[in-house]
């Protein structure tokens, strides 16, 4: 039996079904990774003791890679940006003089490499709370497992339940 063949006896219903599953099992793992980063760079500064602005370590001296995936972790409008404050972090109000005649720019959201980050004491508590968690893959493998033994089970009583309507 040849490719063309397979593809032929599995129903549009099926495929739909199994790329669901498939969408389902890659959005869990990214999600699960994503969960696993913020706590990696929460755990780091409070370990390396950044709780204060004057504390304040690059991510670096936290022991953390200082790589393009952590820095845009670090962005502003991100869950660790409430957290976790850049001492490089421009005004609230969001105006800088420019050097270029006094008007004003609008600042970068991007994290750069240079900037000190710092958790403040009085969120310390609280991104331990929501941000430190201790996840264990087999977690994620197991659920993985569950959606996909689901899926499966789907893909092949859905089609057999339509066709008889």
């Amino acid at each position: 039996m040849d490719i063309l063949e397979i593809i032929g006896n599995i129903s549009s219903l099926e495929i739909t079904i199994r790329l669901i599953g498939a969408g389902l099992i890659v959005g869990s793992l990214l999600a699960f990774l994503a969960i696993r980063r913020r706590s990696r760079i929460v755990s780091g500064f409070l370990a390396a003791g950044a709780l204060s602005r004057d504390g304040s370590k690059t991510l670096a001296e936290a022991g953390l890679k200082d790589s393009g995936l952590n820095r845009f972790s670090l962005r502003d409008g991100t869950v660790l940006s409430r957290y976790v404050v850049r001492t490089s972090r421009p005004d609230p109000d969001g105006a800088q003089p420019d050097d270029r005649g006094g008007k004003t720019k609008k600042p970068s959201k991007k994290a750069d490499g240079t900037g000190r980050y710092y958790i403040p004491e009085d969120k310390k508590d609280e991104a331990e709370i929501r941000l430190v968690k201790k996840a264990p893959i087999y977690i994620w493998i197991v659920g993985a497992l569950v959606l996909a033994a689901a899926t499966e089970a789907a893909a092949r009583i859905v089609p057999m339940l339509t066709s008889r309507f």
